[in-house]
């Protein structure tokens, strides 16, 4: 039987267990909304104003770690 879907990959690039697959496929099927983080535990955005920082801001998105 073939089934389409998404298949996840782990940082080695191997197909994940069909084990992790599994529990994976739970999560998604399960209620989440008492794993969602609250507001206060979210990120913050912040404006960078000084040339110089806004700059290191733009090369570290542009260029590729090594």
């Amino acid at each position: 039987m073939t089934t389409n879907g998404i298949k996840l990959f782990g940082p080695d690039g191997y197909k994940l267990s069909d084990g992790i697959e599994q529990q994976i496929e739970a999560l998604v099927d399960s209620d989440l909304t008492k794993r969602l983080a609250k507001s206060a535990d979210l990120g913050r955005a912040k404006r960078i104003d000084g040339v110089h920082d806004r700059y290191i801001e733009f090369a570290k998105r542009t260029l590729r770690a090594p």
